[in-house]
């Protein structure tokens, strides 16, 4: 009877025993082959069952012919707990595969959620749009600039613009001009932003993306430079609904490794969106680097209209969502297949490290802390830093934990919020799943790059 009371302990142990648990795993965690690999697990775990039931049926003949019953139950009970313990480990190694090929679905969705906030513009009213931006004034005087052209304030727009043509040739561009709408601004970097805005003259509405650089040196703002791409034209009467700019064709949207060997960057404009410190880690030679939420925010809208782009991230799935989304903007745009992981497997050209891991491997970079651990340090200063997504935080979330989401803020953004956390030995990073806590060590870096610990 205690052997089997001692069985049923192990049995219940296994079942309600602490799961493993990821907290802070780099990018190279990446699986894309999960069910496969369930598929041969599931093989070799019947396998196995099959060879146990074997083993088992020649004790029981042993025990049969010998009538050792000590032995018999020692081996039975030995049996049980090898069993156990290996379907345990078993089914922590599927569900950590399942979690792992999870990955790429969630990354997904939560961009293409990003992709559609961003092109989901809609028309305000100059109130509403204040409203928004009162605390930026980089955005509140490119809101004045387009209203003073949409109003015919022709002579205080050319003062603030950049005046590389004379006015009167400036004031003929805006001369059947009836109004302007601003329907968005992002701030990009220091003084720089893109902003949608639609341009009314003869009936018809046209939309256009804009990037604007500009400068406050002289105690005023005025406008730098500026890069400019047309969106769509359109009746005014019908102007309902999306606008969809005409659809032209490209060649296939992925550019496989074959392809990257030979490619020319004279023709070419190659872009690496993923994060700061992954490309300063390593990148391939001559590629631009424009983060990944830079780019949605409006940065795409300097990309060269004369070559063809060519998107790298870490496993493509950033990659391919950058080529859809420009690709609806009439920008020839492609991803690498398998991302710079990939490229780099197949040993194409790369300078510096790939692996996240080699660089950021020490404790503090992997450690997963327990509650009763970060509840002591909160009560001794330590600071919260919460590195999920902005509207996952807003759900829910642990009381005073500050919120600093990298992947999906621009970097303007981005840097003030980094600068409003204090100064302190004890910043914590809090994330629930892979993304997240990718997200968790890219925001710990970036803290302590400013000398704020985590």
């Amino acid at each position: 009877m205690k052997y089997f009371v001692f069985i049923l302990f192990l049995m219940a142990w296994s079942v309600f025993s602490p799961k493993l648990v990821y907290a802070i795993p780099p990018p190279e965690f990446l699986i894309q082959a999960g069910s496969q690999i369930i598929q041969i697990f599931s093989i070799v775990l019947l396998t196995a069952s099959a060879g146990m039931s074997i083993f088992w049926s020649r004790i029981v003949g042993f025990y049969k012919k010998q009538k050792q019953k000590k032995l018999f139950i020692f081996l039975s009970v030995g049996i049980v707990v090898a069993g156990i313990v290996c379907l345990t480990f078993g089914f922590n190694k599927i569900n950590r595969f399942v979690i792992e090929t999870d990955y790429e679905s969630e990354l997904s969705a939560i961009i293409e959620d990003k992709i559609y906030q961003y092109d989901q513009i809609t028309i305000v009213d100059s109130s509403t749009t204040l409203d928004d931006i009162a605390n930026d004034h980089g955005a509140l005087f490119i809101e004045q600039y387009y209203t003073n052209i949409g109003s015919g304030a022709l002579s205080a727009a050319y003062a603030v613009s950049k005046q590389t043509v004379d006015f009167i040739t400036f004031a003929s561009w805006y001369q059947d001009t009836t109004g302007v709408d601003v329907y968005a601004i992002y701030p990009l970097m220091k003084d720089k932003y893109s902003a949608h805005f639609a341009l009314y003259e003869n009936g018809k509405a046209t939309h256009y993306a804009v990037v604007l650089t500009l400068d406050a040196s002289n105690g005023y703002y005025r406008i730098i430079d500026s890069s400019v791409r047309v969106l769509s034209d359109e009746e005014v009467a019908s102007q309902m609904g999306e606008v969809i700019a005409q659809e032209q064709i490209f060649s296939d949207i992925v550019m496989t490794n074959s392809e990257f060997v030979n490619v020319d960057l004279s023709k070419v404009f190659l872009v690496d969106a993923r994060e700061d410190e992954e490309y300063e880690l390593g990148h391939y030679p001559g590629s631009s680097h424009i983060r990944f939420a830079d780019l949605l925010a409006g940065a795409w809208i300097e990309l060269p209209a004369d070559k063809e782009i060519v998107i790298i991230c870490w496993s493509a799935i950033r990659g391919s969502e950058i080529a859809e989304y420009l690709r609806e903007k009439n920008i020839n745009a492609r991803y690498l297949e398998d991302g710079a992981m990939g490229w780099v497997d197949y040993g194409g050209l790369w300078e510096g490290e790939i692996l996240f891991s080699s660089q950021y491997y020490e404790d503090r970079y992997v450690n997963t802390l327990s509650t009763d651990w970060v509840k002591d340090a909160v009560e001794n200063g330590a600071i919260l830093v919460d590195s999920r997504d902005e509207n996952v935080y807003n759900q829910k979330h642990i009381a005073g934990a500050i919120n600093i989401s990298a992947l999906f803020t621009t970097t303007e953004v981005l840097e003030e919020r980094l600068n409003a956390v204090p100064a302190n030995n004890g910043i914590i990073t809090i994330c629930d799943d892979y993304l997240s806590c990718f997200d968790a060590k890219i925001v710990g870096v970036k803290l302590e790059k400013k000398d704020i610990h985590s």
